[in-house]
C-alpha cells in the first residue's frame, strides 16, 4: 500500500514540477532514509582513516548522497554521490577525528525524468580510531588498563573501553613503546632507614654475664641480638632473639672486647595468602658494591610480576619489599658497607597472590662495617696481652705505559691551566694499564669496557642504566670460547630489522648492538631464553652493521658475531582483507603504511591472469564490481614510492614493496538466514583449538547479511555450546547487531572435560529450535534459509548420534566441521545433511580458512 502511495506521490510531484520549475533543494514531503549507523555492520567497522556507513534500503530509490561533516568546525568534509547500495566504505578520513554522517535519497520521476532529493537524515556522530604507535594495536576492550614496568599486573575494572593498547605478546607499555616484561629496566630498590634501636645501656651484673637494655622500637615484633668480636665484626659469636627490649648474654670470654648489635624485627607487609607458584629458579647476586648489589633470576613461565624481599642478617626483619617487578632483576641500593643481607624472590601469575619465596640467598656488601646506632661496644674486664706489628715500605718504579703517559699529560695541562675545564684523568691500575671498566660521570650505573693498553672503548660493551645492569666482567671481554652462530635477518621493514641466532647453552644473556657508522652503537640486553631481537627506529633504505655476543654467569663474554642488514625502502601492505563481498561486488582494504605514497593493485583469476589493474591508488581500499559469483579470485597489492635517482636527482625512480596476496571467492546475494552455531568446548578441542573455531564462526557471522531485527531480510544468529551437556549461548532474538553477536562468540568460555555427548547436543538443538512449542527467539522464519553449523573436535562418548542426526536433518540443513586426525570423520558424515556439507581442516590453524568454502555452500543451499 505504501509503495503505491509513494508512486502516486512521485507522479504528482513530477507533474507539479514540470508545470512550474526545477526543484532547487530537498523536497519537503519526501521522507529521509532511516536506520543510519556507522561502523555497526562489522565488529571493526571503523578504522584510522575509514568508516563503514549503512542505512535501511528504500524502495524505488535511484541512488543516495552521503555527506561527511567534520564535527569540530561543521565543515562538509566529503560528499559522495551516486551511491547505489545502502552501505558505503568512506575512506580518506583523518585518524582520531570526530565526524558526522548524513544520507539523502534520490528518486527519479519516470514521466518527466526529474530527480527528487529527500531531506538529509539526522546526523550520526562517529570517531575514527587513533593512530596506534609504538607497537600498540587497536583493542575493542581494555585499552584503559595499562600494564607498565612499574605496575605489570594492574587491577582493572570490567569496562570495555576501545582504543590503542599493547598486545598480549608485548603487554608492557614503557617509554612510548610496547615491550615484553623482561625488557623493562631493572628497578632501583632504595632501602629506607627503619627505626633503629636507641639508648642501649649495660646494666650492672656479676661474673661473666652481661645484661643489655634499650628503648622500645615502635612496630617492632621482636629483636635479634648479635654478639660479634670487636676486632673481627664478621665473626658472630652468639645470636639471640627476644620479644622485649632486654637481653642477658652469658659464656663470654674475660679479657675480650665484644660488639653487640641489636636489630628490630619488622614483619613483611605481604598478604598472608600465598599462591601455589613455585619460586623462580637460578636466583643469583652480582655487581656487589659498598652500598648496592643486583639480584637476578630466570624468567618464570606465566609469571605476570615478581616479588623481592630483603631481610636483615637475622633473616626475619624486612628491610625492603617490592611485589610489582616486571623484569627478572632488581638493583638494591642504600645499604651499609660490610653488612650481611638475605634476599628471597617469588612470582605471581596474572591477578593472583604472590607464590612461595625462594631459599634466602646471603650477600655481603663490600667495605668495612660502619658502627650502627644499634651497636654497643663492651669489654669484659680482664687484661689481654698486647701485640705489636711492624710495617715495611717498598719503593717501586712505574713503567711509562700509555695510561701513565696520558695521566702525566692531563696533569701537566692542569698545572699550566689550573682554572680551565680540561680532559678527564685516566684511571690506571697498579701495573699502569687502563682499568678495564669505565662508567659515566653523570650516571655511575652506565658503564662500558675499555681496552687495557689503548684505553679505547670496546665495541658493543655498553651495559647498565636502562639497558639493565648486565654483569659484564670487562677483564674477560672476548675470552669466552662459545659464541652465537648462524646470525640472520628474520624480519625487515622500512624502520626495523629483527635478528635471530642459534641458542648458546652457556649463555646467561646476550648483548646485541647496531651501528650505522654515523654515531655510537646502540646496545641492548637480551635474556638467555630469547634468541631474537628487534632493532627499531631505523632509517628506511639504510645499511646497518649488527653484532651479537654471549655473556655467561660469571660475566665472561665471547667474541662478536657480525652480520649486515638493510632496511626496506617501502613496507609491504599488511592487514589486507575483504570487508564486503556480496552479489559479485567485493571491497578489499588494507592498512595504510607511513612509508608508502601510493599502492599498485591487480585483480587476478585463480590461474594468476591479470583481469584488472589499478596504478598509484592513493586510498587504502579498492572496490571490484561485476565479478562472477562462486569464482575464485586473488588480489596483489604493492606499496610504492618515488624517490630521486642518486645519480640524477631530477629523475624520480619508483620503488615497490614486496607483494601482499589475498584470495577470495566472490559470494552471492544470500537470502534471509537463520543460523545456529553448535560448538564443541571440551578438552578434545582444547583452549587453543577453540580460539580458531571461534574465529571461523566470527568471520562467518560478519560475512552473512547483517543482523537486522527491523527487517525481514536480515540474518538471525543463535549459538549452542556443548561438552558433557549442551547449553544455549544465545537465541535468535538476543542480539540486534552483528557486532554484538560476534563479541559474544569471541568471549565464549572454554569448558574442558573429556566427556563429549554429541548426540545429546543434536537432540537439544532439535527440541529447543524445531519441535518445542513456539517461544520467542527459538522459532525459525518460514521465508529464511535455516542452517545448523556444527563443529565437533573428537569422537562422541554417547551412541545416539545416528538417530538424533537423522531427526535434525529432516528439519533443517546441517553443516559439519572438524579437523583431520582429531575429529571423527564417520560421525561428521552422519551429522551433515550431505557429503558436500562436511568440511575438514588439516589442523586447527586451518579452521578459519574454511570460511570461503562454507560461504560457497551457503550460496548453493540458497538456490531453489
Amino acid at each position: 500500500m505504501m509503495e503505491h502511495l509513494l508512486v502516486a506521490f512521485l507522479v504528482f510531484a513530477g507533474y507539479h514540477l514540470a508545470t512550474s520549475q526545477q526543484q532547487s533543494g530537498p523536497h519537503p514531503q519526501l521522507p529521509a532514509p532511516v536506520g543510519l549507523s556507522v561502523g555497526s555492520i562489522f565488529s571493526n567497522g571503523i578504522g584510522e582513516n575509514w568508516a563503514i556507513v549503512e542505512w535501511f534500503p528504500e524502495k524505488l530509490v535511484d541512488s543516495y548522497i552521503l555527506r561527511i561533516y567534520r564535527k569540530r568546525d561543521n565543515i562538509l568534509f566529503k560528499q559522495i554521490g551516486n551511491v547505489r547500495v545502502n552501505i558505503h566504505n568512506v575512506t580518506g578520513l583523518d585518524a582520531g577525528t570526530e565526524y558526522e554522517a548524513t544520507v539523502a535519497a534520490i528518486y527519479i520521476v519516470e514521466t518527466s525524468g526529474l530527480r527528487l532529493t529527500t531531506r538529509e537524515t539526522e546526523r550520526e556522530t562517529f570517531r575514527t580510531l587513533e593512530m596506534c604507535k609504538g607497537g600498540q594495536v587497536f583493542l575493542d576492550c581494555s585499552s584503559h588498563c595499562i600494564h607498565s614496568c612499574d605496575d605489570p599486573d594492574p587491577l582493572c575494572d570490567r569496562r570495555c573501553v576501545p582504543g590503542c593498547g599493547c598486545p598480549l605478546e608485548a603487554v608492557i607499555w614503557n617509554r612510548g613503546r610496547c615491550i615484553i616484561p623482561q625488557l623493562c629496566p631493572a628497578p632501583i630498590g632504595v632501602v629506607s632507614e627503619h627505626p633503629a634501636v636507641s639508648n642501649i645501656r649495660r646494666l650492672p651484673t656479676f661474673g661473666d654475664q652481661l645484661v643489655l637494655t634499650w628503648d622500645k622500637v615502635a612496630m617492632a615484633s621482636g629483636y635479634t641480638v648479635k654478639v660479634l668480636l670487636d676486632h673481627d665484626r664478621k665473626s658472630v659469636v652468639q645470636s639471640v632473639r627476644v620479644s622485649a627490649p632486654i637481653v642477658g648474654i652469658e659464656s663470654l670470654t674475660p679479657g675480650e672486647t665484644y660488639a653487640f648489635r641489636i636489630i628490630p624485627i619488622f614483619p613483611s607487609d605481604a598478604p598472608a595468602g600465598r599462591a601455589l607458584n613455585l619460586p623462580p629458579t637460578n636466583v643469583r647476586i652480582s655487581n656487589v658494591g659498598r652500598n648496592s648489589f643486583r639480584v637476578s633470576w630466570d624468567v618464570t613461565e606465566k609469571a605476570a610480576r615478581y616479588s623481592v624481599i630483603l631481610y636483615d642478617e637475622d633473616q626475619r626483619s624486612v628491610l625492603y619489599e617490592n611485589d610489582k617487578i616486571a623484569s627478572n632483576s632488581i638493583i638494591i641500593e642504600n645499604l651499609s658497607p660490610g653488612s650481611v643481607y638475605y634476599v628471597t624472590v617469588a612470582s605471581a601469575n596474572r591477578q593472583q597472590n604472590i607464590g612461595y619465596e625462594s631459599t634466602p640467598l646471603e650477600v655481603r656488601t663490600l667495605g668495612e662495617p660502619v658502627v650502627p646506632r644499634s651497636m654497643i661496644i663492651a669489654h669484659i674486664d680482664l687484661p689481654t696481652t698486647p701485640t705489636t706489628s711492624t710495617t715495611t715500605t717498598t719503593t717501586t718504579t712505574e713503567a711509562l705505559t700509555a695510561c701513565r703517559q696520558k695521566y702525566r699529560t692531563v696533569e701537566k695541562f692542569y698545572e699550566s691551566f689550573p682554572d680551565e675545564v680540561g680532559p678527564r684523568f685516566p684511571r690506571c691500575d697498579e701495573t699502569g694499564q687502563y682499568f678495564t671498566t669505565e662508567c659515566s660521570e653523570q650516571d655511575s650505573s652506565i658503564c662500558w669496557c675499555i681496552h687495557p693498553e689503548t684505553g679505547s672503548k670496546l665495541l658493543g660493551s655498553n651495559f647498565g642504566g636502562d639497558n639493565s645492569l648486565v654483569p659484564i666482567d670487562c677483564d674477560h671481554y672476548g675470552e669466552l670460547v662459545t659464541r652465537p652462530l648462524n646470525l640472520r635477518v628474520r624480519v625487515q621493514t622500512s624502520n626495523l630489522i629483527e635478528l635471530e641466532w642459534d641458542s648458546v647453552p652457556e649463555a646467561a644473556a646476550y648483548i646485541a648492538f647496531v651501528e650505522d657508522g654515523l654515531g655510537d652503537p646502540k646496545t641492548y640486553l637480551i635474556e638467555n631464553d630469547l634468541t631474537t631481537h628487534v632493532f627499531s627506529e631505523l632509517t628506511a633504505g639504510t645499511m646497518y652493521l649488527f653484532g651479537v655476543y654471549v655473556i655467561d654467569d660469571l660475566g665472561w663474554s665471547s667474541i662478536i658475531h657480525f652480520t649486515g642488514g638493510k632496511t626496506l625502502v617501502v613496507d609491504r601492505p599488511v592487514g589486507a582483507r575483504v570487508v564486503e563481498n556480496i552479489g559479485g561486488m567485493v571491497v578489499v582494504q588494507w592498512r595504510s603504511e607511513p612509508s608508502a605514497e601510493y599502492y599498485n593493485v591487480e585483480l587476478q583469476n585463480a590461474a594468476g591472469d591479470i583481469l584488472r589493474s589499478f596504478s598509484e591508488v592513493f586510498d587504502d581500499s579498492v572496490t571490484f564490481t561485476g565479478l562472477q559469483v562462486q569464482e575464485n579470485y586473488q588480489v596483489q597489492i604493492r606499496a610504492g614510492i618515488k624517490l630521486p635517482d642518486p645519480n640524477d636527482p631530477a629523475v624520480l625512480v619508483e620503488h615497490e614493496s614486496e607483494t601482499t596476496l589475498i584470495r577470495f571467492v566472490a559470494q552471492c546475494q544470500l537470502p534471509p538466514l537463520d543460523v545456529i552455531f553448535v560448538l564443541d568446548t571440551s578438552e578434545k578441542v582444547g583452549w587453543d583449538g577453540l580460539q580458531k573455531v571461534k574465529a571461523l564462526m566470527s568471520d562467518l557471522s560478519i560475512a552473512f547479511p547483517a543482523i537486522d531485527d527491523t527487517s525481514a531480510t536480515g540474518t538471525r544468529l543463535a549459538a549452542v555450546k556443548y561438552s558433557r551437556s549442551p547449553r544455549v549461548m544465545f537465541p535468535y532474538d538476543r542480539f540486534k547487531r552483528t557486532a554484538d553477536a560476534v563479541g559474544a562468540i569471541r568471549y565464549l568460555r572454554y569448558n574442558g572435560g573429556n566427556t563429549l555427548k554429541t548426540g545429546l547436543a543434536l537432540n537439544y538443538v532439535t527440541r529447543h529450535f524445531f519441535t518445542a512449542p513456539a517461544q520467542d527467539g527459538y522459532v525459525k522464519r518460514l521465508d529464511a534459509l535455516n542452517v545448523v553449523i556444527m563443529f565437533s573436535g573428537g569422537k562422541s562418548t554417547d551412541d545416539s548420534i545416528s538417530i538424533e542426526a537423522r531427526r535434525l536433518k529432516a528439519l533443517t540443513n546441517v553443516i559439519a566441521i572438524g579437523v583431520k586426525d582429531r575429529s571423527d570423520g564417520g560421525e561428521l558424515n552422519t551429522i551433515a545433511s550431505s557429503p558436500e556439507l562436511v568440511f575438514m581442516a588439516d589442523s586447527y590453524n586451518g579452521v578459519p580458512r574454511l570460511r570461503d568454502n562454507i560461504m560457497s555452500v551457503m550460496c548453493s543451499l540458497s538456490q531453489p
